[in-house]
């Protein structure tokens, strides 16, 4: 027959079980922690969350200021463009050779006379 050794070597009799003890402040200490980890995941999650959000109304805004612009640059470019009409038409009025000798003449100037020409 075998006999049983096991009590020479160990203070365990054949009969108990071996069972690591679990204390108290190490079951604590695991769960806190995951907690301290839940709360930092979660306050990445919140932060990301608030920066997406703030970026996306921020471009929004931008969008809308920037199309604003370019509305008001339109209406701009239409008066200038209406102006420059006017002052162009305004211009080859003024150079039309009638306005000119019209001009000259409440001045006192006159055209030259054929001796005053000369032909190089």
């Amino acid at each position: 027959m075998i006999s049983d050794y096991s009590t020479r070597y160990s203070t365990v009799t054949a009969g108990q079980r071996l069972h690591p003890r679990k204390t108290p402040s190490s079951h604590q200490s695991v769960t806190a922690d995951n907690r301290l980890v839940l709360k930092a995941v979660g306050a990445m999650v919140a932060f990301t969350l608030i920066a997406g959000l703030t970026s996306t109304f921020w471009y929004g805004w931008q969008i809308r200021v920037a199309l604003d612009e370019i509305g008001k640059n339109n209406n701009i470019q239409q008066t200038l463009l209406i102006q420059r009409q006017s002052l162009t038409s305004e211009r080859n009025q003024l150079l039309e050779r009638k306005n000119i000798e019209l001009a000259a003449a409440k001045l006192g100037l006159f055209p030259p006379s054929k001796k005053q020409l000369r032909n190089p």
